[in-house]
């Protein structure tokens, strides 16, 4: 009996020493952490914010989608170095869909069940352009098939990652955050009507079109330097067909036709572009729009719009004058159609 008193005895001291080498090497992995003054959380993914602020968000125009005071849909693509869009399968890279409200406030669309995009997990930086409309790119490009009742819009490169002050958005400091400027990448006319005198009969206007037009646009999602073309299945041109409700011209006083959107000339010195137009009283043929001693190729530049005012009278067409500003409303001149006088 004694004997067994004695092994009861030893092994719970055997227990109680294995407890406290135990404890002691926990004690000291806790003293380790505590004089280094570090404290390891947990990382957390963050959530990637944007918004957005001037470029075509900002002026008075009116009438195409992705005017002031209209929401519109933008593709952003992330990459993990910088111009690389080509492909982009890395870990926090792909192509999301957001939505663009009035006020600049962005959030993800993620129907379909996509998550939205969220920043490296230790830091590293992710790179961003956007476009719009929403289009699906190839080999790092976005082709557009031109209407020339659609802007084209492109956010230039901007960087960011998870730490604060490093952010697109949402950093402590607003100074710091990173605003995504959508910038118009065509010219716009807009067409107006009138007639040269009171008296007579209406004429409507049945289309305009801006004849050497080209139809298709690439972007390169790494510069959004666009280049335009016309396909080889298909013609030069853009037309603008006037609603039925707003092509009667039966006054002095001018009715709107709509507008289009076009290929800037800038850089092409010596292009310019001719109108063919429609009326119930005949067809008015290569109509040269004037500009006086300035070159088309300084006038028709990306984000800058213009007002023509078609003049309706019996003979022939023709335009006096076109001004210019920034994506405005700017009365571009009258555009006389049958002065002989």
């Amino acid at each position: 009996m004694m004997m067994r008193r004695k092994l009861k005895t030893l092994l719970q001291v055997y227990r109680l020493l294995a407890f406290a080498g135990i404890a002691g090497i926990a004690a000291g992995c806790t003293d380790s952490d505590s004089d280094s003054g570090e404290v390891y959380p947990v990382e957390e993914a963050v959530p990637v914010q944007l918004f957005a602020r001037g470029g075509a968000l900002e002026g008075t125009a009116a009438l195409t989608r992705t005017e002031p005071k209209e929401a519109f849909k933008a593709s952003v693509a992330f990459a993990s170095e910088s111009g690389q869009y080509a492909s982009l399968t890395g870990e926090k890279e792909g192509i999301w869909t957001a939505d663009v409200d009035q006020s600049g406030t962005i959030t993800w669309n993620t129907e379909g069940g996509k998550a939205a995009p969220v920043y490296p997990l230790y830091g590293d930086y992710l790179y961003l352009v956007a476009w719009a409309p929403v289009t699906v790119p190839a080999d790092g490009a976005a082709t557009y098939d031109l209407t020339g009742q659609e802007d084209l819009l492109y956010v230039s490169e901007l960087r960011g990652c998870k730490w604060d002050g490093e952010r697109f958005y949402g950093n402590t400091l607003s100074q710091k955050d990173k605003p995504l400027t959508f910038n118009h990448l065509l010219t716009r006319i807009r067409f107006k009507a009138c007639k040269k005198k009171s008296e007579g009969l209406p004429v409507t206007i049945r289309k305009v079109t801006v004849n050497e037009a080209k139809t298709q646009a690439i972007i390169p999602l790494a510069t959004g330097e666009p280049s335009f073309n016309t396909p080889s299945s298909g013609t030069a041109g853009l037309s603008l067909t006037p609603a039925e409700s707003s092509n009667e011209v039966a006054s002095t006083t001018p009715v709107e036709l709509g507008n289009l959107m076009l290929p800037p000339l800038s850089g092409n010195a010596g292009t310019e572009y001719t109108l063919t137009v429609e009326t119930s009283t005949g067809a008015y043929n290569n109509v040269r729009i004037t500009y006086g001693n300035t070159q088309p190729s300084d006038i028709l530049k990306a984000g800058m719009s213009h007002v023509v005012t078609l003049t309706l009278s019996d003979y022939a067409l023709s335009i006096t004058s076109i001004t210019v500003e920034p994506w405005e409303l700017v009365d571009a001149g009258d555009l006389g159609i049958g002065d002989r006088d």
